[in-house]
């Protein structure tokens, strides 16, 4: 049941990078209205979480819709739109949740990014925990969240820079495999 669960979280990263036009290592990229959105704790640009799909498509002006719809359960669903490429929405009970970063065009209200180095991303967030990620034995999941512990940040690593993050209300960010 593990590697099921492993598979389909594996399958929903993988198709979201896969949107035309993802590059992971897009910091070369040339600029593009993509590079005005900031992640925040609660969000990223104009949509927040807590929004509906509805809502959020209309403020960031376009459509937001489910890229693997045989991967959602009745509660919980990624949607995603291929002008953001490189970010996913997680959606439960039909509200935004979360938000998965893959891509370095998409930067933290402090600056961090995908690609940045763990050195790096302490300095930005001083009361960052580290821990051992699940799956991987040499990568790291480092964590922030709110005072009031209503929203979370957690930065994947390969033990050394930030391949993924996501950030959005603590419980759903937490879920190291999506909906699953």
């Amino acid at each position: 049941m593990r590697e099921r669960r492993q598979s389909l979280l594996t399958a929903v990263i993988l198709a979201a990078a896969c949107v035309p036009g993802h590059n992971r290592h897009a910091a070369e990229a040339a600029p593009s209205a993509n590079d005005v959105l900031t992640v925040r704790l609660d969000g990223v640009g104009p949509i927040r979480v807590g929004m509906s799909v509805a809502e959020a498509s209309h403020a960031v002006g376009l459509e937001l819709k489910e890229e693997v719809p045989d991967a959602s359960t009745e509660r919980c669903k990624y949607v995603l739109s291929p002008e953001l490429s490189g970010i996913a929405f997680m959606v439960f009970d039909e509200k935004i949740a979360r938000v998965d970063v893959l891509d370095s065009r998409y930067r933290t209200t402090a600056g961090a990014r995908v690609g940045i180095s763990e050195a790096e991303l302490v300095k930005l967030y001083p009361a960052i925990t580290l821990t051992p990620n699940t799956y991987q034995e040499e990568w790291h999941d480092l964590r922030v969240a709110t005072r009031d512990g209503r929203f979370a940040l957690i930065f994947i690593t390969d033990g050394k820079n930030v391949v993924n993050y996501r950030s959005g209300l603590t419980e759903p960010v937490g879920w190291i495999e999506g909906c699953l």
